[in-house]
């Protein structure tokens, strides 16, 4: 489904307008060997379930995706990792208007920098833009007590009734993607995949890879923590010689 902007409130047509591309300048755009690693953990299994059970899909990361907007310039966004149905070939680009389709499934992993725009402009912009399922999945957050983000994987997706609303977690914390006929499953710093008869499509080679990812991360995580208590404590230390020198002052 593309875009009817005909069908758009003029509220809803200048967010589209107002709606930032995204570009290598962009703030949100730095990313992190979490993202990444995360990105390609979920990319490559599901190419390679695409590549035997759904040749007909178009997978991509990080690709821009053009699209015209209601003025008729042209925007730019670049999902983490989309899937459209559209021909499956190798691409510089995908113009929607071309390829006769918009993304049917969109992943963005978030980061600080990027939890804004992903967890709100992106949220609406992909309602309006006619996306069937979008994937929110922070990497780090299940790791870091002070991440302040929402759930570690959350979604929207189109209800029966066709609005865009929340997508209901499932018991285990996972989402059914109906676009993919694949469960997601957030395990540590990554997002699995499970097809229809419980298997997993992560290899065990991969499964090593990315325990060894998450115990370096732990190491990582747990020397910064020690480093922000020995600063905190040098900080307190240092109000605390600064109290008893006044106080010795006005004794004096």
């Amino acid at each position: 489904m593309i875009v009817q902007y005909d069908s758009l409130t003029q509220e809803e047509r200048d967010f589209l307008l107002a709606f930032e591309d995204d570009t290598n300048e962009s703030p949100w755009e730095v990313v992190t060997d979490f993202l990444r690693n995360a990105v390609y953990g979920f990319l490559f299994p599901l190419k390679r379930f695409a590549a035997k059970q759904h040749p007909e899909w178009y997978i991509s990361s990080r690709l821009p995706v053009l699209y015209p907007r209601p003025d008729g310039t042209t925007g730019q966004v670049a999902p983490d990792v989309f899937v459209a149905r559209a021909a499956n070939y190798l691409h510089d680009y995908f113009h929607v208007e071309e390829e006769g389709a918009v993304p049917a499934f969109v992943l963005e992993c978030v980061s600080s920098a990027s939890a804004q725009r992903d967890t709100q402009d992106k949220v609406r912009f992909y309602g309006l833009f006619g996306v069937e399922e979008y994937v929110l999945f922070d990497p780090c957050s299940e790791f870091d007590p002070y991440a302040d983000h929402a759930p570690q994987l959350h979604g929207y997706h189109r209800a029966a009734d066709g609005t865009w609303a929340p997508w209901p977690l499932g018991s285990r914390g996972e989402l059914q993607s109906a676009v993919l006929g694949l469960t997601l499953i957030p395990h540590g710093q990554y997002l699995w995949l499970q097809d229809a008869q419980g298997e997993s499509l992560i290899s065990v080679v991969e499964q090593l890879e990315q325990q060894v990812h998450e115990e370096r991360f732990r190491h990582w995580r747990a020397k910064q923590r020690l480093e922000e208590e020995v600063a905190l404590r040098k900080g307190l230390e240092a109000r605390l010689a600064a109290v008893e020198a006044e106080l010795a002052r006005l004794r004096g």
